[in-house]
């Protein structure tokens, strides 16, 4: 499957959006060659206005020119998950703060994929975004998502995070997922939070 890395730059003298992809899996030793495909780039702009862009993608490099006055607030790769891939985009803390939160992101691709890049920055203030990113989202996959994520991120924030929505989160299909993260740390806090939640009366079947 293709590993893509993907880099954005705005000029705003020219008005223009340069989105730069490389297919990074591409090794000629080994054999491995490059793919062909169409990928969707969905950006929503200053004003609030999301627009559909394709990208047909055959060799190892390639690039599309938006016109953008101002630079956007969002940029969502695969918006609709219709590509196998592995994705290295790093858009900005601001745009990526942005994109976790389910009331400014209809896509759940693209909450998904902010999710995983915020935790692994391992940074106090993109944790603590994906923890309020969490009280609100409606999909209990995303969150299972970030659960994962933040029990690979390794940062004792990610701990004190797990250790409250062990103690807030209700659907219970997301309660296998938030212990197992919880198994990734040697915190005391995270071990009080797994002794009270085992405590409780009605533990979720998995």
């Amino acid at each position: 499957y293709p590993k893509l890395k993907l880099s954005f730059s705005h000029d705003a003298e020219r008005g223009e959006g340069v989105f730069t992809l490389e297919q990074t899996q591409v090794d000629k030793d080994k054999g491995i060659g490059t793919f062909h495909f169409d990928l969707e780039l969905t950006i929503e702009n200053s004003e609030g206005n999301w627009s559909e862009h394709r990208l047909e993608v055959s060799g190892a490099h390639h690039s599309l020119v938006v016109a953008m006055s101002a630079a956007p607030q969002q940029v969502v790769v695969d918006p609709r998950s219709c590509v196998l891939h592995r994705l290295d985009f790093e858009p900005g803390e601001d745009m990526l703060r942005r994109a976790v939160r389910a009331e400014h992101n209809p896509h759940l691709a693209g909450r998904i994929q902010a999710a995983i890049t915020l935790c692994s920055s391992r940074a106090r203030d993109n944790i603590r975004a994906v923890a309020k990113a969490w009280d609100s989202e409606p999909h209990w996959g995303v969150r299972m998502v970030m659960a994962r994520a933040l029990g690979d991120c390794g940062a004792q924030e990610a701990a004190l995070v797990l250790a409250e929505k062990l103690g807030s989160e209700s659907d219970p299909r997301i309660m296998r997922y938030i212990t197992e993260a919880c198994a990734k740390y040697r915190d005391p806090q995270v071990a009080a939070a797994l002794r009270t939640w085992l405590a409780g009366s009605e533990l979720p079947y998995l």
